[in-house]
């Protein structure tokens, strides 16, 4: 055996030609469940009106589409590089609107590719930390960030009436 067979052997070692149906089915089930998971945390932490249904939509989805990719690609090297190539070529147009947002999309992302990988134990682990850290941070007290009131009047007197309510309230 040479240099360049151990290669190849060890190269192609990763990659599986015998998934069953019923590994696909169960690692779509629990995407599925994983992905209503996240949309409800998201609906649940998110009650502001940054609430975007079509991304949490799309938070649901994205469990089952990247598991299925990664299936895909445990399964053949050609359809693993021709995914990479797909992907690097895949141009999101769509800005995250807050870093909150962008937490749900990295944990939709990853409970995907972790159900995609067989490893069921730790989207539920991972799931459970996440959700207590959302929720847990909320009962921690944070500073407010300070407002700025702008007045629009031709009439000094409206200046003269707010201040001392101003000063009472604030």
């Amino acid at each position: 055996m040479t240099f360049k067979d151990i290669l190849k052997n060890s190269f192609l070692e990763g990659f599986r030609s015998d998934i069953g149906t019923v590994e696909i089915v169960l690692t779509m089930i629990i995407s599925t469940i994983v992905g209503f998971y996240i949309y409800c945390v998201y609906k649940m932490k998110t009650k502001t009106s940054f609430y975007s249904g079509d991304f949490n939509n799309a938070l649901a989805t994205l469990p089952v589409i990247t598991a299925g990719i990664v299936l895909a690609m445990q399964s053949s090297i050609v359809i693993s590089l021709g995914k990479v190539g797909a992907l690097s070529i895949v141009r999101f147009r769509n800005a995250v609107k807050s870093s909150l947002d962008l937490t749900f999309l990295f944990w939709s992302i990853s409970a995907g590719i972790i159900a995609g990988a067989g490893l069921y134990e730790i989207i539920v682990i991972l799931s459970v930390i996440v959700t207590m850290i959302l929720f847990g941070l909320d009962l921690l007290p944070a500073g407010k960030a300070p407002y700025t009131i702008v007045l629009n009047s031709g009439n000094i007197d409206v200046k003269t009436q707010l201040e001392p309510v101003l000063k009472k309230t604030v």
